[in-house]
């Protein structure tokens, strides 16, 4: 029994020995991205913690670094799991990362050593391997990007706007390092250690310039098991011109720890905002239902509850652009936009439409910009200005203008130097972009007989739709029981009902089929709403004429289209419409629409005299003009 005992007791304290004993698998790495750079680039050194659980890692000790500056650090954590079979079955594997990320730049020619780092895991000291790079006097070009997606500063060329629309992951990519770039000026966090549900509102900037973008982001931190979300309210934003950088519609979590609580955090939108106009500009609150399984343990989940959920209000402060140094030819472009010009060709034929077009292109909201006054020669005709506008979702955006011109004498033509201004937030100063003049060889071939005598490209009229007509009713007859003794009555007056029947259902269809009811109703809001956008502009209101003009275009283009109002862009709703209404009419309801939205968003000092009420009145009548045509071709 003693033996027994002593056996007993050995296994236990073996076994505990074990257990007590037993240490995390902890190995810390320093890597380079890469070993041959020039002087003056960028390069990225990271300090990687792996373990098979979770450690206590102090943050690393930077050494002397000889000829090398540290510019910028970061941090990521990271959990994995993975399951392999071994003798005893399937076993889970867990993998715990924490990067430390140094952005550097090297200071000087030669072979440069970056000494090991240090760094406390739980308490135990650990250095990483010195690394040996080699730095070029010139600029060395960087090597394909190392896994994962390459550095999280975003080192390297931007892709191109249309690159990145066609590839998904080169365009997450372009999203998160731009996020990474520099912590977010607003961060709220929970601080109640009890917090299951949150929603954090992340802003890059709170001080900005009227018309230079800050990019919110809205996520959902959850501790649990979502089993149930209603976005109840997306933010208003008013005071915002919006541009929708992404709305997911499926989450995608990623594992974050804050305050020392495991949290699944997942996007729900990102957006880039311009101020419209100097003062204190609120972002509102996002808002969310949402229902949630609470973990009771580690081995479960145990009751669900509903919560309602709101994001702080962020207050940004707007700055005014400065009126001191301001040029006359300032657009109204707030970023760093190149611009280019270019003609269909260099020799045109004599009273011969040909085409400019001017791009704008750049980081910002091109969509507010506006060309500044022209001097076109005498002998050049200016028939039509045309533009196109669009945001990307990598905070690049572009507009171009399109001017359609016909000469009118042969010869040399010097088309005049075009300059246009701009504003760099970055620098808090104006600058100039200048269109060199360019010479054109205008050549008489004879085919200016036929020249287009005016300003107007076309005089084609649209044709007038068909309208649909009905067959004629046919009357069927059927027995019943007797309503009067006499047949012949009973059946006089049932054709006479069955007619009228008929004729009151045709006349209906008639109004429905052929669009008449549909008039009659587009042509009483068309009344009620101009009266109202009139008023407005009678009165110097343009805000309040820009947003009625707005939304009167969406209401009659989505009714036509069949879309049922102002819940579709106006560019869908085109598509989706008539092929007559795009034909006849889709340039000018953009353009119309394109002057009415800088009314309503664009900031106050860039309008000039679009805000005096004669101006604003004449836009306002030539919109009436043009949407009671568009219903009348109906």
């Amino acid at each position: 029994m003693a033996k027994t005992g002593k056996l007993l007791l050995a296994a236990l304290l073996l076994w505990g020995g074990v257990a007590v004993g037993a240490e995390p698998d902890i190995r810390v790495e320093g890597t380079l991205d890469r070993r041959q750079i020039g002087v003056g680039q960028e390069f990225m050194y990271t300090v990687s913690v792996i373990s098979n659980e979770s450690v206590n890692a102090e943050d690393p000790t930077i050494p002397d670094l000889d000829g090398i500056r540290v510019t910028n650090t970061g941090t990521s954590s990271s959990t994995s799991s993975n399951m392999r079979a071994g003798p005893s079955g399937w076993k889970i594997e867990t993998t715990q990362r924490t990067d430390y990320s140094f952005m550097m730049i090297a200071l000087r020619a030669g072979s440069l050593t970056i000494p090991p780092f240090s760094l406390r895991v739980n308490g135990k000291l650990f250095q990483t391997k010195p690394v040996v790079m080699t730095v070029a006097n010139q600029a060395v070009p960087p090597s394909s990007p190392p896994p994962g997606g390459g550095s999280p500063f975003g080192q390297g060329q931007m892709p191109s706007p249309e690159d990145l629309l066609d590839d998904p992951d080169a365009l997450f990519r372009a999203l998160l390092n731009r996020r990474l770039q520099a912590p977010p000026a607003h961060n709220d966090l929970p601080t109640n250690p009890n917090e299951v549900l949150f929603i954090q509102t992340e802003v890059d900037k709170k001080e900005v310039y009227e018309g230079e973008q800050v990019t919110a982001n809205w996520y959902i931190l959850v501790r649990g098991n979502l089993l149930s979300l209603d976005r109840t309210k997306f933010p208003d934003l008013k005071g915002f011109w919006k541009e929708i950088i992404e709305e997911v519609p499926a989450l995608q979590f990623s594992q974050e720890v804050i305050n020392g609580q495991v949290y699944r955090r997942a996007l729900l939108a990102s957006h880039a905002l311009f101020p419209i106009k100097a003062g204190t500009s609120i972002i509102d609150e996002y808002r969310i239902k949402g229902r949630v399984q609470v973990p009771t343990s580690a081995f479960g989940f145990g009751k669900d509850y509903a919560f309602t959920k709101a994001s702080d209000r962020v207050p940004i402060t707007v700055k005014p652009l400065p009126t001191e140094g301001r040029p006359p030819d300032f657009t109204g472009a707030v970023g760093l936009f190149n611009v280019n010009a270019q003609f269909d060709n260099n020799i045109v034929t004599l009273n011969q439409p040909m085409t400019l077009k001017i791009r704008f292109e750049g980081t910002g909201n091109a969509k507010l910009i506006e060309m500044p006054q022209v001097d076109w020669p005498a002998s050049l005709e200016m028939v039509e200005v045309k533009s196109e506008s669009r945001f990307f979702k990598n905070g690049q955006s572009f507009k171009e203008f399109e001017f359609i011109l016909i000469p009118r004498q042969a010869g040399d033509l010097a088309v005049p130097p075009i300059s246009v201004s701009l504003f760099n937030p970055e620098t808090h100063q104006y600058y100039t972009r200048t269109l060199e003049n360019v010479v054109l060889k205008v050549i008489d071939n004879g085919s200016g007989k036929n020249a287009l005598p005016s300003a107007r490209i076309s005089d084609k009229k649209p044709e007038a739709p068909k309208e649909l007509t009905l067959p004629p009713p046919m009357i069927e007859s059927q027995a019943g029981a007797g309503l009067f003794a006499n047949v012949g009555v009973r059946m006089a007056l049932l054709f006479a009902l069955y007619a009228f029947s008929f004729i009151a259902l045709g006349v209906r269809a008639f109004q429905v089929f052929t669009g008449r009811e549909q008039k009659k109703d587009l042509t009483k809001l068309l009344a009620r709403r101009m009266k109202k956008a009139e008023a407005s502009a009678g009165a110097g209101d343009y805000r309040a004429a820009g947003v009625e003009m707005i939304n009167l275009f969406a209401e009659i283009l989505g009714d036509i289209s069949g879309q049922g109002g102002s819940h579709k862009e106006v560019e869908k709703m085109l598509e989706l419409g008539p092929p007559s209404l795009r034909r006849q009419h889709g340039d000018q309801i953009l353009q119309q629409l394109s002057h009415f939205q800088t009314l309503a968003f664009a900031p106050e000092d860039l309008l000039r005299t679009a805000k005096n009420p004669p101006e604003l009145t004449k836009k306002v009548r030539e919109s009436r003009t043009l949407l009671a045509a568009i219903i009348a071709s109906r």
